[in-house]
């Protein structure tokens, strides 16, 4: 929505961020995903910060209309690097995680970070007090964010739909 009909998705994460046994599975869905909106979805792996210039790069000349990040650790802590690569080839971007929106990525969908943490706190406070791990419940993420950077929307020379605005949690100016 933030970007209209994008023909070209590429989705950049890292071998270590899935087991190559899950991959498989992970590459059919987002293929799968990106068919629903009439794209191609292309995936790349970066292991080494060396080679994000260089895997930017290839997406532009490979005419990509936008970026899937995934959210490995060597991507967050890498992130203003990220966003400024994003930024500088004109890719819109969207990842999961505060943090990228805040370095500059267009826009961050998932979990809320903090509520989780907060759920964490709770279980730890609960074993410590005596309660049996086993017997507390499995919970699953139940509170979620958007966050769209208008300030980089800007840069990419994108305008964000109102109702795209009003949906999101937050909205970096």
């Amino acid at each position: 929505e933030a970007v209209g009909q994008p023909a070209r998705i590429a989705y950049l994460g890292s071998s270590r961020s899935l087991s190559m046994r899950h991959f498989a599975e992970y590459q059919t869905a987002l293929a799968a995903a990106a068919q629903t909106i009439g794209a191609q979805l292309q995936i790349e792996h970066v292991d080494s910060v060396d080679r994000l210039d260089s895997v930017f790069e290839g997406m532009v000349q490979k005419r990509v209309d936008a970026l899937v990040l995934d959210n490995p650790a060597i991507f967050y802590v890498n992130s203003k690097q990220i966003a400024g690569l994003a930024t500088q080839h004109r890719l819109p971007t969207i990842a999961e995680g505060r943090a990228f929106a805040e370095a500059g990525l267009l826009m961050t969908d998932g979990l809320d970070y903090v509520d989780l943490i907060l759920k964490a706190a709770s279980y730890i406070d609960r074993i410590l007090k005596g309660a049996n791990p086993g017997d507390l419940p499995v919970e699953q993420a139940s509170k979620f964010e958007m966050i769209v950077n208008l300030k980089t929307a800007n840069a990419l020379g994108l305008t964000v739909s109102r109702s795209l605005l009003l949906r999101a949690d937050e909205v970096i100016q």
